[in-house]
């Protein structure tokens, strides 16, 4: 009998995803998902939908209130402890993403977005994953190696007591300088075609595992790079997490759009971000960027069944961070 459901359920199941807010049907491998319809209602009544509609300026639209908010604070409480970890170890890292965006637009948070995205060099990657829980004043943050069957890995830093605060750390890495347009797009593709084939029948036991056994791969990558010289190569989105052309055809970025640094500001405090944000926030959301998404978003724990304890752990979070509204 057991035998007989487990096959049911490979040709057709319905199950909550990991974050509750969505169903997904699975039927002869084909998986879709639309959202809970208690989710449905709240984000029908979501303001931003409405402010689209009625065509009102992006810029200004006011910040979320709510769940949403609180969330968005609590991960800009995670931030906070993270500056800290990387000033004191002389790490560099920058916004990045969603979060480059908001602070371009909105001087802050996208407002129907709660995560942030951050980006460091491999070298300082390494550095932060050496250093960062044995620095961090939090002790309730730690780093959490996230993988997928597909062989995609991610670094978070997460909370132990709330699994809706975290923030991301996505990785960069050199690559040769002075390709044109169209030599990046194959360059992408080419290494696209590279992960898959080291992915072949690769068993790894956790995402840690995992970015250990990309080692080999990374340095077949740069084997002919003079590492010692970065401002005579240029950035590439790190393989370990996909460079997904289907999504973006480009995932080479020149130095000096990233490098120097400098500050931005971000829900009233400062933060490292890349050289040239117009140029990048082009580069990944396209030259539209400052104007209404075909689709909005909502972030991860926007709609999740907070716990009264994951709300007590975001209340004091916030509060002893000192970030307001």
């Amino acid at each position: 009998m057991n035998k007989l459901v487990y096959i049911l359920n490979q040709i057709f199941s319905i199950t909550l995803t990991d974050d509750y807010l969505r169903y997904q049907i699975k039927f002869l491998g084909l998986k879709l998902k639309f959202p809970r319809p208690s989710v449905l209602i709240k984000m029908k009544k979501n303001p931003f939908f409405k402010y689209k509609e009625e065509g009102l300026e992006i810029k200004q639209l006011q910040k979320a209130t709510g769940q949403i908010r609180d969330i968005q604070l609590a991960n800009l409480a995670i931030l906070i402890e993270i500056d800290k970890v990387c000033k004191k170890n002389n790490i560099q890292y920058w916004i990045d993403y969603g979060n480059l965006l908001g602070a371009i637009r909105h001087k802050g948070y996208i407002p129907w977005d709660d995560d942030i995205d951050i980006s460091m060099m491999r070298q300082d990657f390494e550095n932060f994953v050496d250093t960062f829980e044995k620095t961090v004043e939090n002790k309730d943050l730690y780093l959490k190696h996230i993988c997928n069957k597909k062989g995609s890995y991610i670094l978070k830093v997460a909370h132990k007591k709330c699994k809706y605060l975290f923030v991301d750390i996505f990785i960069y890495d050199y690559c040769q300088k002075g390709l044109n347009e169209e030599e990046k797009i194959l360059y992408t593709d080419e290494l696209d075609m590279m992960r898959t084939e080291f992915l072949e029948n690769l068993e790894f036991s956790d995402g840690w595992d995992l970015y250990n056994k990309y080692r080999a791969l990374r340095a077949e990558v740069q084997k002919d790079l003079d590492l010692n010289n970065p401002q005579q190569l240029d950035l590439m989105y790190y393989i370990e997490f996909g460079h997904q052309p289907y999504v973006r055809k480009n995932w080479v970025m020149p130095y000096d759009d990233i490098f120097p640094l400098k500050e931005i500001e971000y829900e009233g405090l400062k933060f490292p971000t890349v050289n040239k944000p117009h140029e990048h926030l082009v580069e990944v959301f396209g030259k539209n960027y400052m104007e209404y998404p075909k689709k909005i978003d909502f972030g991860h724990g926007a709609y999740a069944p907070l716990s009264q304890k994951d709300k007590s752990v975001i209340k004091e979070l916030i509060e002893k961070s000192g970030v307001s509204e």
